[in-house]
């Protein structure tokens, strides 16, 4: 089973209001405005506290269910908690990435019982790894976006979501060549991304005995 990545960055920094002293003769009409004003900023700081709060609950009962091995519970958890802010880069990748690692999951489960049942695993486990692909590359893109990091915490921390989607898209890509052969090539591409930034020797030679694999493949169909 994949390990899931639980790390978000959140949007801790709450707007905030200064109330500066006038210069001008007392007036109960600004001192109205500033009222509103507070408490318009107190509304949007609450606000801003449940979608975090929520953000925080779709990720650790999607996770919960992910161990239980309840994939389907785990995707729609990760998707719940993914459209509360689907295009923030602190949360959205990592959503992203744990909803392809789900589909990874269903789609393992769908081969794998196909084949038990001797049946063509292509027609139903294809589209889990298919989607999968999709979502993770979605992630990559809104890494992209992002903004230079403020701080060293969170370069790190967007470095490893970063290194998340690399790795399960290389996962994804070797998968899906199960199903369809004709997509070699771009898994071939996948695991040489992901193996230029896995600084793990186990996980880089695992990663590399793939890559061979892939390439004989390759040959072969030739």
């Amino acid at each position: 089973m994949y390990k899931l990545f639980l790390v978000l960055i959140l949007p801790l920094n709450f707007a905030c209001f200064e109330i500066k002293a006038q210069s001008t003769s007392p007036s109960s009409e600004p001192a109205l405005r500033d009222d509103k004003k507070i408490a318009e900023v107190d509304e949007k700081n609450k606000q801003i506290a449940e979608k975090i709060r929520k953000i925080r609950q779709a990720l650790d009962e999607g996770a919960t269910a992910y161990y239980e091995r309840n994939y389907r519970l785990a995707f729609e958890k990760f998707d719940e908690g993914y459209n509360l802010d689907p295009d923030f880069w602190g949360t959205a990748p990592v959503m992203l990435n744990n909803k392809a690692m789900a589909l990874i999951q269903l789609g393992a489960e769908s081969y794998n019982n196909s084949i038990k049942a001797k049946k063509d695993p292509k027609p139903e486990s294809k589209p889990f790894f298919l989607d999968a692909i999709g979502l993770l590359k979605l992630s990559q893109e809104i890494l992209e976006t992002a903004p230079p990091p403020e701080d060293e915490a969170a370069k790190m921390q967007i470095e490893s979501t970063r290194y998340v989607s690399t790795k399960e898209l290389a996962q994804a890509f070797r998968l899906l060549v199960l199903t369809d052969e004709s997509r070699t090539v771009e898994a071939i591409e996948a695991f040489e991304n992901y193996i230029r930034i896995e600084n793990d020797t186990a996980l880089k030679a695992n990663a590399q005995m793939n890559l061979r694999k892939l390439k004989s493949k390759l040959k072969t169909n030739k």
